[in-house]
């Protein structure tokens, strides 16, 4: 019973913390991978969308300017909203690198805005100042490459960190699961290994005794007398070899005092078993009646 509950414990216990685990990974690590992953592909898109606008003259309503400003003013905002709210379960360092990431994010909606509104119009792509403007943006070392660098690194970054978190917890959880098994394998092999020595000083406590029991009484039966007691132990078979011990005993002062009246002794002393002990009231009766005619033959 004490393993059974070392066992429940163990159990218990490692349940519960691979369910803290498991619920770490299912609300903070693998959505904060998903959320990181979908702003990053969103991101991503936007700078196909943004080049473009830069580069292609179309009307305001055009399917890629239509997608530019929702994934600008709608999706990207969503977005970091639930990415905000996964990571207030993050540590201090990945919240500091997540706002380094929103604040680069928000350096490219204000680049883009400028894009934008450079680009508004047919005219504004005839325009030479305007289109060298632009343009510079996109060139290398401009503001959106080092902008998207720093976006990339940022999110390149939180990832690892969310892999890394999800990685160490799955080897923990694995770990976890390895130790019950190992817990409980040589828990249950005890147990049996146990219970297999117990079972035989069982049935060795129980049938030996039974066994002398057994052929006490068998001896008896015969009228041969046993030469020494039975071993009383604590328990019912204790009790049956202390009532067949004090048996033979009455048995055997029986026969010693049927022995002396027999001698004419008639004044040997016997003690019955009990107040209704026939045998030992008829034997003191048997002693007092041939007394009494021994004493009337004297006369």
């Amino acid at each position: 019973m004490m393993v059974v509950g070392i066992v429940f414990l163990v159990t218990r216990s490692t349940l519960l913390t691979s369910k803290d685990l498991n619920k770490q990974v299912k609300e903070v690590y693998t959505p904060s991978i998903q959320a990181i992953d979908e702003l990053n592909q969103s991101v991503s898109y936007s700078r196909v969308l943004i080049k473009h606008w830069a580069l292609t003259q179309s009307r305001s309503d055009e399917k890629e300017r239509v997608e530019l400003r929702q994934l600008m003013d709608q999706t990207i905002p969503v977005q970091r909203l639930l990415l905000d709210s996964i990571s207030s379960q993050w540590t201090l360092d990945e919240m500091a690198v997540r706002d380094s990431l929103f604040r680069e994010i928000d350096r490219l909606d204000i680049v883009y805005d400028q894009i934008r509104n450079s680009l508004s119009s047919f005219e504004s792509y005839t325009d030479p100042i305007v289109q060298m403007s632009v343009q510079d943006q996109f060139l290398a070392g401009g503001n959106l490459e080092v902008i998207n660098n720093e976006i990339d690194r940022h999110i390149d970054q939180l990832l690892n960190q969310q892999r890394n978190h999800l990685t160490a917890v799955t080897q923990e959880i694995d770990k976890l699961g390895d130790r019950l098994q190992l817990i409980v394998g040589n828990l249950a092999i005890f147990i049996l290994i146990f219970g297999f020595l117990i079972a035989i000083a069982m049935s060795r406590s129980i049938t030996r005794p039974i066994g002398d029991l057994k052929r006490t009484l068998l001896y008896l039966g015969k009228g041969i007398y046993p030469k020494k007691s039975m071993k009383v132990s604590n328990n019912e078979v204790g009790d049956m070899a202390f009532a067949v011990n004090r048996l033979t005993d009455g048995l055997v002062k029986t026969r010693e005092f049927s022995n002396s009246v027999g001698k004419g002794d008639f004044s040997a002393h016997y003690s019955p078993l009990s107040d209704v002990d026939e045998l030992g009231h008829a034997l003191l009766k048997m002693r007092d009646d041939l007394a009494e005619n021994e004493r009337l033959l004297e006369q």
